[in-house]
């Protein structure tokens, strides 16, 4: 299953719902139509969800979220990305958790 490749318009459709902010919807749909399962297809999703978020968020600013991070700083993290970028509160808080669950500093 390693080499198994999402379809493209799968793809898209799960990237829509991440932009409603229906995320448990995107991954429902994600396990429904592909042939991703457990650890691969939380992988996959934490993917799209970085490639959502991360749009508005320039490398400085999350060079500065990752160092925070690291520190043990995440809710410092959380208030620089959403003062540095147009992302708002919740979403700079997704944004962080997702950067820590791909650093390996959270389950997800």
């Amino acid at each position: 299953m390693t080499d198994y490749v999402v379809p493209p318009e799968i793809r898209d459709r799960a990237i829509d719902l991440l932009k409603e902010r229906k995320k448990v919807k995107a991954l429902a749909f994600l396990k429904e139509e592909t042939e991703l399962e457990g650890k691969p297809l939380v992988a996959y999703f934490n993917g799209l969800r970085y490639e959502v978020l991360s749009r508005g968020v320039p490398p400085e600013v999350e060079s500065a979220a990752l160092e925070l991070i690291s520190k043990g700083k995440s809710r410092k993290a959380v208030k620089e990305v959403a003062k540095s970028t147009e992302l708002g509160y919740e979403k700079s808080a997704d944004y962080v958790k997702v950067l820590e669950v791909l650093d390996g500093r959270r389950i997800a």
